[in-house]
């Protein structure tokens, strides 16, 4: 058990329901992507929250409703659209009553805040009979949404999706960190809703800020949690950087770099780190040292501007 504050307290729960004010599940979806799993969290002990649901397993739906018990879940916040972290959300606000909050266009329809989130793997729709009964709302930066047990700010980080934020908790040390900071691996960027720009000015972002404690979306708690953010910062400055001076000498795609700075990559991962390194590529497009020719896709070849 870590302490996140004189009043807040984290634990993992299997099965069981344990009375403490922040709680953690964990989904049984580990794989190459999402290490031991996605990570929900419960925040209160009798009117609750939660942050990211999850993936729509059976199994992690039952742990979760199990933890609930008797209390009343009001508020389901969600990070951001990735399915293994959205994906439970509507069958979850469905069956508890519950409303979903999730960074997005105020100007969006119902329907179409609740297709960025639906479950996509839900063959039969069933999704389709239960959003007239499901309410959602937006929620913008710098907003705070509270009971009278928690309050949670909202921290809009883009970078690892166009639609990702964090929550630092009121009265603790704590940031929910979502998929920005992770536990045990650098971020994903995946253009086009990925944007490795904006992901660096969410880190510097992060770091004026007092919290010292994360609790990430895979992984475990990060402590020391400013020094790791910067770790994360100079890992991407260098990284750009050595990119750079690979175009410099000769051209490349972004497949052509995967073999030169990531020798030893785990097949299941080349993907993500393709995707990497074209959102460093956009990037540097962007600052002018790089250009393409043509219409910049994930296979353009990358030359210097001199």
């Amino acid at each position: 058990m870590a302490i996140v504050s004189n009043h807040y307290k984290i634990v993992r729960v299997a099965e069981n329901m344990l009375n403490e004010r922040v709680r953690l599940i964990t989904a049984k979806n580990s794989n190459a992507y999402t290490n031991f799993g996605t990570n929900t969290y419960l925040i209160g002990t009798q009117n609750l929250a939660i942050i990211d649901p999850g993936p729509n397993l059976t199994s992690h739906f039952e742990n979760v409703l199990n933890t609930i018990g008797s209390a009343k879940l009001t508020h389901i916040f969600l990070t951001h659209s990735h399915q293994d972290h959205c994906a439970m959300a509507i069958r979850l606000a469905y069956e508890t009553g519950s409303k979903i909050y999730l960074l997005a266009d105020p100007n969006l329809s119902k329907i179409d805040l609740l297709n960025k989130i639906k479950d996509k793997s839900d063959k039969d729709q069933k999704f389709c009979n239960k959003i007239f009964n499901v309410q959602v709302q937006t929620i913008k930066d710098f907003e705070q949404i509270s009971n009278e047990e928690w309050c949670l700010k909202v921290i809009a980080t883009p970078g690892h999706m166009d639609d990702h934020i964090c929550l630092a908790l009121h009265g603790s040390d704590a940031i929910f960190s979502g998929d920005h900071v992770m536990g045990w691996s650098s971020t994903v960027i995946i253009p086009p809703m990925g944007n490795m720009s904006h992901f660096i000015l969410s880190l510097e972002k992060l770091l004026e800020r007092d919290e010292n404690l994360y609790l990430p979306g895979h992984g475990d708690l990060i402590t020391n949690a400013k020094d790791y953010v910067k770790s994360q910062l100079n890992h991407r400055k260098n990284r750009e950087l050595q990119i750079f001076d690979l175009i410099k000498s000769r051209p490349f795609t972004s497949k052509d770099l995967i073999n030169i700075i990531y020798p030893d990559i785990n097949s299941e991962l080349r993907e993500a780190a393709e995707s990497n390194i074209f959102a460093h590529l956009i990037d540097l497009a962007s600052k002018t040292k790089i250009s393409n020719k043509g219409k910049m896709s994930i296979k353009s070849k990358f030359f210097y501007k001199l």
